[in-house]
């Protein structure tokens, strides 16, 4: 199934992904790292629903180990684009890499576990939003996102782009959140700009997600 196939997601970039294995939440495609300043840093793969059920609240836990076997860093995900996947789908994700311990060597090695839960319209449960436009504006990616559930939203609103390379490889992660961020009810829409920080991004897909109000 093509990441794009459920509409949520918008851009220019139509990559395709590895099937992954069976009966697994399996990260099929892991990006370059982006070291940040500060010691911090960021891991965007990709993840596919291998199981029979669709799965929401998606949590990924990856480790990295140096050539010679030996652990080096732990981080987790934050949260997935989109954020529910049925059978067969594929979401965007990074891991966060916290800042103060040891940064994945440039030769790591990545393993990872991920687990999520049926999907609910309760409060609090895990929402997307469609994302019906997104532009290039200079070094910057701005559009807007629609709540075409049947139930009210709660921010905070999370967008994040993903970039990919002319020949879709997965790049990089760039976040931010939309406004306003008070509750949207179904048919509202919010806006978003989000900093590319100079860095390349031929293609693109950008996606939202919020919580049930």
């Amino acid at each position: 199934m093509p990441i794009t196939a459920t509409g949520l997601l918008n851009g220019t970039a139509t990559p395709k992904f590895p099937a992954g294995a069976a009966g697994k939440l399996d990260v099929v495609t892991v990006g370059p790292l982006d070291r940040g300043t500060g010691g911090e840093a960021v891991l965007p793969i990709a993840i596919r629903n291998n199981t029979n059920a669709a799965v929401s609240h998606i949590d990924i836990n990856g480790s990295a180990r140096n050539p010679a076997g030996k652990l080096v860093a732990n981080g987790n995900s934050q949260g997935t684009t989109p954020a529910t996947l049925i059978p067969g789908q594929v979401a965007l994700a990074f891991i966060y890499f916290e800042m103060g311990g040891n940064t994945p060597p440039a030769n790591a090695k990545y393993a990872f576990t991920a687990q999520g839960t049926a999907p609910g319209t309760e409060s609090f449960d895990s929402a997307d939003l469609k994302v019906t436009e997104a532009e290039r504006s200079g070094q910057r990616l701005v559009g807007t996102a629609k709540n075409t559930n049947s139930k009210a939203l709660e921010g905070p609103y999370s967008v994040q782009a993903y970039c990919f390379s002319p020949s879709d490889k997965l790049l990089s992660e760039h976040g931010t959140y939309a406004e306003p961020d008070g509750p949207l009810a179904p048919g509202g829409s919010v806006s978003f700009s989000i900093d590319l920080y100079d860095q390349a991004c031929p293609r693109f897909l950008v996606g939202s997600t919020a919580y049930f109000k």
